[in-house]
């Protein structure tokens, strides 16, 4: 789902680039601009409620995939912003280490 996604979004970031260089009527921009991030928000919700089936979602643990790396780099839960877009909250992990932050330097 991912791949097939990444591979649209490549072919319209170039299409607006290439827009950009042949100076296109600003108008065509915005609209090719605007199917890209209504692209991108589309696909967070496909995302979110595949993530939201799992078993494991809502749970701390070891889960392969993040910073844009599919293999090597993990993330402490099924859905964390070091994983998917969105305007969602901080997974547990990552909530606790902000408080731990604004302890230290606050204490």
């Amino acid at each position: 789902m991912d791949l097939e996604y990444q591979k649209v979004r490549e072919e319209l970031t170039e299409k607006i680039a290439k827009l950009k260089r042949e100076k296109a009527p600003q108008d065509l921009i915005q609209k090719v601009e605007e199917e890209s991030e209504n692209l991108s928000r589309s696909h967070a919700l496909k995302v979110d409620a595949f993530l939201q089936k799992s078993k494991y979602f809502g749970k701390v643990g070891v889960f392969e995939g993040a910073g844009y790396a599919s293999k090597g780099l993990y993330r402490p839960m099924i859905d964390c912003m070091m994983f998917s877009k969105g305007n969602k909250p901080f997974c547990k992990v990552c909530e606790n280490a902000i408080i731990q932050m604004i302890k230290f330097y606050s204490e």
